[in-house]
Formats: structure tokens, sequence, C-alpha cells
């Protein structure tokens, strides 16, 4: 299961980056955070993986907003970091709430 999990987040995190470079024509995504996906998937489970990289994003993306400078590059790490504790301390009741939600 976990095998799984880290093979699908590298491939998720692979992707993004391989099309954000192609997007963006420079690197989008450091390598470093792609490969550190590749060890969270050895200790969370694929859906909780994918609901981090989700708070991890979303957070960068919200921090980005509020400190927006030109040119700024931005590190994910501390990100990743924050999504991963989410997940593993909220991520099965965040799940079951949204499936809840969506009648599943």
């Amino acid at each position: 299961a976990h095998l799984f999990a880290a093979g699908l987040l590298f491939a998720v995190l692979y992707l993004f980056a391989w099309i954000g470079e192609k997007i963006l024509k420079k690197e989008a995504l450091g390598g470093g955070d792609v490969k550190l996906f590749l060890l969270i998937g050895f200790v969370l489970t694929w859906d909780a993986g994918l609901l981090a990289l989700f708070f991890a994003s979303f957070l960068g993306f919200v921090y980005g907003i509020f400190r927006n400078r030109r040119g700024l590059e931005l590190p994910f790490v501390p990100f990743i970091f924050a999504g991963v504790l989410f997940a593993h301390f909220a991520g099965a009741e965040i799940i079951a709430w949204y499936l809840r939600l969506l009648g599943a």
C-alpha cells in the first residue's frame, strides 16, 4: 500500500514539475520536492498524501497571495511540512467528512 502511495505521489509531483517547466520555460518545482513526496508516500497512505499535497499547495498559494513580490521564488518545503502534519493528524477525519459531504 505504501509502495503504491510513494509511486503515485512521485508520479503526480513529477508530472506537475514537468508541465510547469513546459509552460513557464523554467524550473517550476524543485527536484527535492518531488523526491520528498516519494518518501512521504512511504509514511502516509495515498489519499492522505494527496491531501497533504492539497494542503501544502493551498497554504503556499495563500502565502504567495499575501506576500506577493515579483521574482521571489518561494520554497515549498515549509508548506509540505505543514500539509503532511495536517494530513497525518487530521487527514482521516477530513477525508471522511468530505465523503459524507458528497453523499458517499
